[in-house]
């Protein structure tokens, strides 16, 4: 019983890390570049494999990206379950895109009296 334990904690950190976000990026992967890494290895050494570095578009993906990081490290640290990482990622996201969305709508106005001036 001991030994399943022993096991089952070895492989939750592993397990977390493997956290899938958009673009296919786990959070190993934004920890890596975060960290300044550009590759791992998985065989102890013998092969190294490039990292997945993330490139957001613009500061929306910039704000996502940071905040995601934040998040997988907390996640790698148990300090919150994968559900709860996905809640926080969801809640970020819904965030964003409601800010997205009034930027977009503010551009639109301002082209809209931009027009109607010059007419």
């Amino acid at each position: 019983m001991t030994l399943i334990i022993i096991l089952v904690a070895l492989l939750v950190p592993s397990t977390t890390l493997a956290q899938k976000l958009l673009g296919n990026f786990t959070c190993q992967d934004l920890i890596d570049a975060a960290g300044g890494r550009a590759s791992r290895s998985t065989d102890g050494g013998r092969t190294y494999v490039p990292i997945n570095v993330p490139r957001p578009r613009d500061a929306f993906g910039q704000s996502l990206l940071a905040h995601d990081t934040y998040l997988c490290r907390r996640l790698a640290r148990g300090e919150i379950t994968g559900s709860e990482f996905d809640a926080l990622h969801a809640e970020k996201m819904h965030q964003l895109g409601g800010e997205r969305q009034k930027v977009l709508m503010e551009r639109k106005v301002l082209e809209n009296q931009e027009r109607a001036l010059q007419n």
